[in-house]
């Protein structure tokens, strides 16, 4: 049997974080208080991510585009969001101005929203889905992008469309 000594001379609270950091490291199974932290580099650093704080002069719609590390180019995100129709007037003085793409909850891309047309990809009859149309905002990209949205998605299953600064509410989620 082999011993290695890591460290010396430490608290038992240090000892027990590279106790746990080396069991982590590891991928072993370890009887202490402290959580099991190992996880995806992805996921660890989102959880690192500063937090968006978007401008209530920002009307944004914040788009899930898919889980963390999703490709998300500007083709394949523009397509079949559910948006109720009331947000899909660009005239209208609450609807949204620019769209934030997110994968997990961390800020892909921002586009300023030009116009709403129909989904092509459209489930059925009923179900108003909509594509939109814009341009890249590098200014909002510049502020926005790689940053952490959690806060605006609420707790439990976020939905796929989150409405920021857009209605009487500072954020309205759509279901």
């Amino acid at each position: 049997m082999r011993v290695e000594i890591l460290r010396h001379g430490l608290s038992p609270a240090e000892a027990e974080l590279v106790e746990i950091s080396v069991a982590d490291a590891l991928g072993l199974q370890h009887a202490t208080g402290l959580d099991f932290q190992r996880g995806p580099a992805v996921e660890v650093g989102a959880g690192l991510a500063k937090k968006a704080k978007i401008k209530r002069s920002h009307q944004v719609v914040v788009l899930r585009a898919g889980p963390y590390g999703a490709k998300c180019s500007y083709e394949t995100v523009r397509h079949g969001w559910r948006i109720g129709k009331r947000w899909v007037d660009t005239t209208a003085a609450r609807s949204p101005r620019w769209a934030i793409i997110v994968a997990g909850d961390l800020v892909d891309a921002v586009y300023c929203i030009d116009r709403w047309e129909p989904s092509p990809s459209a489930p059925g009859p009923g179900v108003d889905r909509f594509s939109f149309v814009g341009t890249p905002a590098p200014e909002l990209d510049a502020r926005y992008a790689g940053r952490s949205v959690s806060a605006y998605l609420g707790g439990g299953v976020p939905s796929a469309v989150t409405y920021v600064w857009c209605g009487p509410h500072w954020v309205n989620t759509a279901t």
